[in-house]
Formats: C-alpha cells, structure tokens, sequence
C-alpha cells in the first residue's frame, strides 16, 4: 500500500504542475487580453467625456481644468503643447495610431486625446485598474481543481483495485493461518492484477484439491491399518491355538497336521502381506507404469484360459468385436485387473460368466458379467474398499485377501480408466473396466 499512496501522491503533484502551466500558459494571457479589453472601453468612454469637456473650454482655462482633474481624480492628466519636448513623439503616435484625434493604449492605460486647436493634447494615464484580484481568484480556483479534480479521480480508480488487493491480501492470510478452505476468488477484472488474481485462484484451488487428496489418502492409509490388522488376527489367531496344541500332543499324526495348519496360515499372511504391499504400491503410485500397446483380446483369452484351471465348471465366454482391440496400458497391471475381475466373477457365478469386448471413438470397455447372486445397489461401490465382507450370498467363498477389487480399482485409476459394478443381464454382478482411447 505505501507504494500505491507513493504513486498517487505523485500523480496529484503532477496534475497539478501541468494545470499550472495551463493556467498560466494559457488563462493567464487570455484574462489579461480581456482586462485589457475592458480597459481600452473604458479609456476611450472616459477620453471621450474628457475631450468633449475640453472642447467646452476656452484655451486659457485648460491648464486649470487640468489641474483640477488631477486634484479630484485618482488619474494623471498632463496638457501637452507643440513646444513641449515631447509634443513630436506623442504627435506622432497619436496620427499613426489614434482615430478621430484619440489614441488609447490599453496595455499601458494611456490615452491622447488631441485639443481642437490641433496645437495641444491631453495625455490621461489610468492607474485605478487592477488585474491582481481578479488574477488571484483565477489561480486559486486553479489549486483547488489541481488538487481535489486529480486526486478524487484517482482515488475513484485507484480505490477498486486497493479493495481487490485487501482481498488478494485476506486470502493469502487465510491460506496461511487457517489453511486452503475457503472458496478461490472471484476474478473481477483483468489485467496484471486480474492475471494474479487468476493465478491465486489456481494455486487455492489446486492446494485445495492436493489437501483434500491428503486427507482422501491419509483416511484411507487409516482404514488399510484397521483393515490389515483385522486381517491378521484370523492367521495369527490358527497359529497360535496349533501352536498350544503342538505343544500339548504327542502324536505323531496330529502333529503333523497341526504343522500343516501353521504352513498354511503362514502362507495365508505373506499371501496377505505381498496383496497389501501390492495394493499400496499401486494405489499410491508406488509403481511406476511401463506404457505398451496391448491386444485385449489375447490378453482375455490367457486369463480365461488361467482361470477355467482354477473354476472348471464354469463357463467362461469371450464375445469378440468384429475388429480387434488394442489399449496404450502397463501390461502386466492390465493383465492383473482383468484376471482379478474375471476371478470374482467365476467364484460367485452359478454356471456362466460372459466376457465383452466394445471401442468407440472416445474408450474402450471390457464388460464381465455372472450369473450369480448379484450385489445389493447400495453395496455396488463398497466392494471396491479393501477389506470389503458383504452378505453370505456373495461370500459362501471365503478364499483371497478381500484386496482383488480394490487394486483392480487402484489400477485403472493410475490409467485413468474405471471400474463399475452394475446388474449383469443374467442377473448377478457386472463390470464394466473402461480405458480412454
């Protein structure tokens, strides 16, 4: 602010320097053309009366008139004869210059009037007129518009912009002691102050939406936590009771089979730990993508073929398009999303599991659909959260770590694809995977 109060003070001083110059360039000689243009009126109405006055008189009673002029008048009126000295010079110019035996001066405020006997003239000098009032009126009236003119008119322009400045200024605080919360300005104007505005609006926003990303991924870190921790209670819990009764048995056959209760529960928490790590890789960015074009439709005929190996006696059909499809993707995270989608499918699915492939000009879309038990609407987007247990009609199979969906979810993110759930037309579960073209 001290430089906006610098730059308006030196915009007044310089309004009023360049209305001074017009003032006195300008006003000044037009005033004194018009005081000198009533001079010269009144010079000529008074030489007249003088001369008519004069006129009247004999010659011997001139140098009396004279002198009781000068007497009763604030004037000098001096009687000039052909043998004064100066009678040639004033003659001279009186001819040259005057009309009708009267020449008036009214610069100087001098009149010389010529006497009927054509041998003496009167030389009347004005001294009551006064430009100075008048003048000085003129130049105060000058100041006043010099310094109040300027300075309310930048004030008016200037005061808008020291009120967006007071908000550039709020917001940054708030930005700063309370954190990006409130809403981004509101551009008023552009501009070099509009382009700061603008740009103060991006970097709100985009805090905002890194804080808010924090916060999504620091609440989701939590639920993983409480999710992980829950997970290992059940392994951790077998080991424990196979642990107690290793330690309480002494046959041989028992004991072996408690060995192999604890190797599997072994093996079900690295299974646990390496999905986790897994997941958290993927869904943090972690893994950094290596982008190739991959053909979709042998990508779903090697997962088809892997899955019917673990689920026989369903039926998995691939409907291929009329033209083949290719994305731009990580191929083995691409690979890792279907098969997981492919796999719930045929875990849930009674008899059947359809597989369809669709582009358009805009994405590509794998749809998978089952004719299982389907999930409730408003469980649809939960089964994409870690951990997620729903009803018993789609959990009569308690195998995997509950984290398939959620890096399937985390997968297309990083592609900035999707994922949906939706009804399939067999009446259990359908996915929809989507990657842009």
């Amino acid at each position: 602010m001290k430089g906006l109060w610098l730059k308006l003070f030196l915009a007044t001083v310089g309004s009023t320097v360049l209305i001074w110059q017009v003032y006195e360039w300008v006003w000044l000689p037009y005033a004194y053309d018009l005081q000198t243009e009533s001079m010269e009126a009144e010079v000529v109405t008074r030489s007249g009366a003088l001369k008519q006055q004069f006129a009247n008189l004999s010659t011997d009673q001139w140098e009396s008139a004279v002198s009781a002029y000068n007497q009763s008048s604030n004037d000098f009126l001096e009687l000039v004869r052909d043998s004064d000295a100066k009678w040639a010079e004033l003659y001279a110019m009186l001819i040259a210059k005057g009309l009708d035996g009267l020449y008036v001066d009214g610069e100087d405020g001098v009149a010389l009037i010529l006497l009927p006997d054509d041998r003496s003239m009167l030389r009347n000098e004005v001294f009551y007129f006064d430009l100075e009032p008048s003048l000085d009126i003129a130049l105060w009236l000058f100041v006043v518009v010099a310094l109040v003119v300027p300075g309310g008119l930048l004030w008016w322009l200037v005061l808008p912009v020291r009120n967006r400045m007071h908000k550039v200024s709020q917001t940054l605080d708030q930005l700063f002691d309370d954190g990006p919360t409130t809403p981004p300005l509101i551009v008023q104007g552009d501009g070099a102050l509009g382009s700061v505005e603008s740009s103060l609006n991006r970097v709100t926003e985009q805090l905002v939406s890194a804080i808010s990303e924090w916060q999504e991924s620091l609440s989701a870190q939590r639920d993983l936590l409480h999710a992980v921790a829950h997970e290992f209670r059940g392994p951790i819990a077998r080991l424990r009771f196979a642990q107690d009764m290793l330690a309480e048995t002494t046959d041989d056959e028992e004991r072996r089979g408690l060995v192999e209760k604890m190797d599997a529960s072994i093996a079900e928490l690295d299974d646990l730990v390496r999905e986790v790590l897994g997941y958290s890789r993927v869904r943090h960015g972690g893994y950094r993508l290596q982008h190739v074009d991959v053909d979709l439709d042998s990508l779903l005929d090697g997962v088809c073929a892997k899955v019917r190996q673990v689920y026989p006696t369903v039926e998995i059909v691939v409907h291929p398009d009329s033209e083949s499809h290719s994305v731009y993707v990580d191929e083995r995270l691409t690979e890792r999303a279907v098969i997981n989608v492919v796999r719930n499918a045929a875990r849930y699915a009674a008899r059947r599991v359809n597989i369809e492939l669709r582009a358009d000009s805009q994405q590509t879309e794998v749809i998978i659909g089952d004719d299982g038990p389907g999930i409730a609407p408003g469980k649809r987007d939960r089964i994409f959260e870690p951990f997620t247990r729903l009803d018993a009609s789609r959990s009569r199979d308690s195998g995997g770590s509950g984290l398939g969906l959620a890096i399937v979810r985390a997968i297309m993110q990083q592609h900035q694809g999707s994922v949906v759930c939706e009804e399939s037309e067999q009446g259990g579960a359908q996915f929809l995977l989507t990657w842009p073209r």
